[in-house]
C-alpha cells in the first residue's frame, strides 16, 4: 500500500501512536509524512525522531500553519512529546513545499496512493485547490474527522479536526466525495485503555521515543483514546469497521456551532463512506501485534 500521511502529530498521543503503528507495518509504503496546523515546522521534529527511531528514511515535510479563513485555534503543541534532541532537519521547508510534495507523489503513482489525514483537512483542501484534478488520482482519502451519530451531536461534542478548520473539511467533502472514507469520533471513543492495561505494553516497546510519549502523556492524562490508530489500522483491516455510504456535512458559519458535523441528505451526489460501528477486539490484535506484542 503507497500511504501518504497528513498530521497534527505533537498535540495529542493519538498521532504518535498511529505513525509509530504505520511505520512498523511491513505491507505498507509510506511515502512521506505532512504537518498540519499550528507551527508545522516543530510537527516535523517528532515525525522525524519517530523515523529514525524505526530505522525508516521518509520525507517529512511542514504544511499549512494556519486554518483557510478562520483564526488559528490551535496554536501551541504538546512540547513534552517533542524529541529531546531534534537531530537533523530536513532542508527545503516551506508550507507550500509539503502540499506541493503531496501533489508529487500522487502524480507520480496515480490511482495508487492512498491519502490518511489525521488532523484538520487544510492541507487536503490546499492540495485539492492547487491541482483540482488530485481527487480523481487518489485510491482512497481516509479522514480522522467529525462526529456522526445523532446527526451530528453526542456527548463529545464537536471533534476538533473538524473544528479547527472547518471550511477546509467542507471543501474537501465535496470534492473528494466518491473516495474519502471517515471514521469519526463517535467511532473512535470506544478504543480506549488505561495507563495499568498499557503498562506491559510499554515496558516491551523498544527505542526510547514512543516510551518516552508515553510516560508524559499518563503523567497528566489517565487513559489513552486511539482516534488516529483506528483510521490507519482499517486500511489495512476493513473489517474493522462497517461503513455506511451517505452524505456529510459540516458547519461552516461563525458561531459556536463551527465545525458540527452531520448526516445530509444525499441526492445526486456521490455518498461518503462513514465509520458507522467498530469490532474492539480485532482493532487491539492488529494495534499490538504491528508491535509484535501479543499479551494483550
Amino acid at each position: 500500500m503507497k500511504l501518504l500521511l497528513d498530521t497534527d502529530i505533537g498535540t495529542n498521543i493519538d498521532d504518535t501512536l498511529c505513525l509509530s503503528y504505520i511505520l512498523r507495518k511491513k505491507e505498507c509504503e509510506l511515502l512521506g509524512i505532512t504537518t498540519v496546523t499550528g507551527q508545522p515546522e516543530r510537527r516535523t521534529v517528532l515525525a522525524e525522531a519517530l523515523c529514525r527511531e524505526a530505522g525508516c528514511i521518509v520525507p517529512v515535510f511542514p504544511g499549512a500553519g494556519e486554518p483557510l479563513l478562520i483564526p488559528q485555534k490551535q496554536t501551541d503543541l504538546n512540547f513534552s512529546l517533542l524529541p529531546s534532541s531534534e537531530g537533523n532537519i530536513s532542508c527545503c521547508r516551506g508550507p507550500w513545499r509539503g502540499i506541493e510534495f503531496l501533489r508529487e507523489q500522487i502524480r507520480r503513482y496515480p490511482h495508487e496512493v492512498t491519502l490518511l489525514t489525521i488532523g484538520p483537512l487544510t492541507n487536503a483542501a490546499l492540495l485539492f485547490l492547487m491541482d483540482p484534478e488530485i481527487p480523481s488520482l487518489l485510491k482512497c482519502l481516509c479522514s480522522m474527522i467529525g462526529v456522526f451519530s445523532g446527526k451530528g451531536k453526542s456527548l463529545s461534542g464537536i471533534e476538533t479536526n473538524a473544528r479547527l478548520d472547518p471550511q477546509a473539511a467542507a471543501l474537501v467533502f465535496q470534492k473528494a466525495r466518491s473516495i474519502i472514507q471517515i471514521v469519526s469520533l463517535d467511532t473512535t471513543l470506544y478504543l480506549k485503555k488505561s495507563l495499568n492495561e498499557m503498562e506491559p505494553f510499554i515496558d516491551r516497546l523498544e527505542g526510547n521515543e514512543l516510551k518516552r510519549a508515553f510516560k508524559t502523556w499518563f503523567s497528566v492524562h489517565s487513559e489513552v483514546c486511539f482516534h488516529d490508530p483506528l483510521a490507519a489500522a482499517v486500511l489495512f483491516i476493513p473489517e474493522i469497521c462497517t461503513f455506511e455510504k451517505t452524505c456529510a456535512t459540516i458547519n461552516i458559519t461563525a458561531d459556536e456551532n463551527s465545525g458540527e458535523t452531520g448526516i445530509g441528505i444525499s441526492g445526486k451526489d456521490p455518498a461518503i463512506q462513514i465509520a458507522s460501528s467498530v469490532d474492539e477486539q480485532i482493532f487491539f490484535q492488529e494495534f499490538f501485534r504491528a508491535f509484535n506484542y501479543w499479551d494483550f
